[in-house]
C-alpha cells in the first residue's frame, strides 16, 4: 500500500513520476540465502548479546533431506540460511535485511517478509532516472555486502505519470 503522505503529494503536483520496484529481495528460498556470520553480526548489533549463543547453536549442526518420485537423498548438513517453515525464519530474515533502507537516501522503503518495495516520486523525469539508479547501485552494492542477490524474474518497476494539464 503506498502511503498516505506520497499520495498526497502526488495530487499536488502537475507532472510526477512515481516508481514502484517489487519483490527485489525475493531470491530463489530466500530464507536460505541469508550468511549466518553476518547474521550473527547484525543481532549482535542490534542487542541481542546474551541469546546470541543460543541463536549459534539454533542455527547449526541443521540437516535435510529431499525426496522427490519415490527417492530420497541422504542427510545434508545445512551451512547457511535460517530453517523454513519456523517461528524464528521470518524474523531473523527481517532482522538480516533491517538495514537495507540506510543504503537509500532518495527511496521510500517498505519491507514485508522477502518482499520489498522502493518509491520515489520526482517533478523531473531526467532527476527521477538518474536519481533511481543511483539508489539502485547503493542497493546493488548492499546485496553483495550481504551476500543477496536479486531474483530478477519476481523483480518489476512501474512509472506513473500525473496528466499534463493544459
Amino acid at each position: 500500500m503506498v502511503p498516505i503522505d506520497c499520495m498526497l503529494t502526488v495530487f499536488h503536483c502537475t507532472l510526477i513520476f512515481f516508481l514502484i520496484y517489487t519483490n527485489y529481495t525475493s531470491v530463489a528460498a530466500s530464507d536460505v540465502a541469508v550468511n549466518r556470520k553476518i547474521l550473527m553480526i547484525k543481532l549482535e548489533y542490534y542487542g541481542i548479546r546474551g541469546p546470541l549463543i543460543w541463536f549459534t547453536d539454533y542455527l547449526t549442526n541443521r540437516y535435510q533431506q529431499i525426496r522427490c518420485n519415490g527417492a530420497t537423498s541422504s542427510f545434508q548438513a545445512i551451512t547457511c540460511g535460517v530453517p523454513q517453515r519456523s517461528n524464528l525464519g521470518p524474523l531473523l530474515f527481517i532482522l538480516y535485511i533491517n538495514d537495507l533502507p540506510n543504503v537509500c537516501k532518495f527511496f521510500k522503503l517498505i519491507l514485508f517478509a522477502d518482499d520489498t518495495n522502493a518509491f520515489y516520486f520526482h517533478e523531473s523525469k531526467v532527476d527521477l532516472i538518474s536519481i533511481v539508479n543511483e539508489e539502485l547501485q547503493h542497493m546493488k552494492d548492499w546485496f553483495c555486502a550481504n551476500r543477496l542477490s536479486l531474483n530478477l524474474e519476481k523483480t518489476n518497476f512501474i512509472a506513473f505519470q500525473t496528466p499534463q494539464k493544459n
